[in-house]
Formats: structure tokens, sequence, C-alpha cells
């Protein structure tokens, strides 16, 4: 999906990562691609802050698993749109 608005959740939630990172919970519109019967679906999520600026602005992409029964229903795709940054191996 395209996002097409991004807002801060009413209670301005952050919270720790998997590798005790910031996280940042918001609300993210996304105008869906064809062929979905939905033309847009809200999703609630966590997202890494040094990924706001690629993910969390109007024209980003998210890719997304849509559920074939209720089309409004998604998840993000984390394989191909990853919400936390990794920690380095070295």
């Amino acid at each position: 999906g395209t996002v097409t608005q991004v807002r801060r959740s009413e209670h301005q939630l952050t919270g720790p990562g998997s590798h005790g990172q910031r996280m940042v919970a918001l609300e993210l519109t996304l105008q869906m691609l064809p062929p979905s019967p939905v033309p847009t679906v809200v999703r609630r999520t966590l997202i890494d802050e040094l990924l706001l600026p690629r993910l969390a602005v109007p024209g980003a992409t998210i890719h997304l698993m849509q559920d074939p029964v209720h089309p409004s229903v998604v998840s993000v795709d984390r394989q191909r749109t990853p919400l936390e940054v990794p920690p380095a191996r070295g």
C-alpha cells in the first residue's frame, strides 16, 4: 500500500524494540493497490525511529499481506518492509 496519511498514536506512545531501540506508535492510512476490493485501510503499528523518514511519509510504500476473507484486515509484510533496523554483527 501507499502511505497517504500518518498520525502519531493518540497517547504518543513509544517503547523499546527487540534490540533496545526506540519504537514509535503510528497510525498509517494506506491506499491499496488493485485488485484490492477496499480502496484504503488504516494500520496501527510500531516503527523504529530510524526508519521514520523512509516509512512514515506520504508516498512511502509499505508491503502488506491482506486477509482474503476480510480485505480491510492487513498486516505489514516484515520480510519486504522491515519495521526495525537489525543490530550490527561483527
